[in-house]
């Protein structure tokens, strides 16, 4: 474990000890805003809520104890989660992460499909939610750019999909991408430059898989085809 995890896990353990601010919410608010939603697991030293790879089924409030995000089962931390965190937000369907116990806690598991109950009973879920959301992306990220050597529509494909499974799972239009995103922004995410971003976007266009809107704007004509550059560089029907 790296000396700054090993730093922010004594912080957060120190804060059980003398607990500052709000952070336990079960504990210090009076009325519990969420003690309706789901059922309370209590879970052992080096169980997992779940792993890297699961299909997401729930969301959890840690209501007691630590749990260590980490990017394998048995790997150094990425994230350090301490009473009244949230695990399991996130836009895609599986879990990129494992969250395993590493002190005897507690567990409110609460079924994905009341998330939008629970966001409008408790909105500080939102900002954890950006949070979640950002390490996907960025466990996303890796992957395309390891995935396959020099597989560059794979990864802009990949991006776009995840783009589409965000937007639909925070009510927008799944089939457009707009322009809050830069094209040196996103060239840089995926590892390449902007002329190289630029004639994969022709490429995907070419092949029908994409078009464009008004100025700076993106229409998925095709998901599924995308999905299958993702998979293996080639579109369905489309060899390279």
């Amino acid at each position: 474990m790296s000396e700054l995890c090993l730093l922010d896990a004594k912080t957060k353990l120190g804060e059980l000890v003398h607990p500052t601010g709000n952070r336990d919410r079960s504990a210090s608010d009076p009325i519990d805003p969420i003690r309706s939603f789901g059922e309370v697991l209590d879970l052992g030293f080096d169980e997992f809520i779940f792993r890297a790879g699961d299909p997401k089924t729930h969301v959890y409030r840690l209501e007691s104890g630590i749990v260590f995000l980490c990017a394998n089962s048995h790997g150094s931390p990425t994230d350090i989660m301490c009473p009244g965190d949230y695990l399991g937000l996130g836009f895609l369907k599986t879990h990129t992460h494992s969250a395993r116990i590493v002190m005897s806690s507690r567990v409110r598991a609460i079924p994905l499909d009341e998330l939008p109950q629970l966001i409008a009973r408790d909105p500080g879920i939102k900002n954890q939610l950006d949070m979640a959301t950002e390490r996907e992306f960025e466990a996303h990220r890796m992957a395309l750019v390891s995935s396959v050597p020099d597989s560059q529509l794979s990864r802009v494909a990949g991006f776009l999909v995840a783009i589409s499974h965000l937007n639909a799972r925070q009510g927008a239009d799944p089939q457009v991408v707009d322009d809050t995103l830069s094209c040196g922004a996103v060239a840089e995410w995926l590892s390449m430059d902007v002329d190289t971003l630029a004639n994969q976007l022709i490429d995907l266009r070419r092949r029908g898989l994409i078009d464009y809107q008004e100025p700076g704007r993106l229409f998925l004509r095709n998901i599924s085809g995308l999905e299958a550059a993702l998979v293996n560089g080639s579109p369905a029907g489309s060899p390279l």
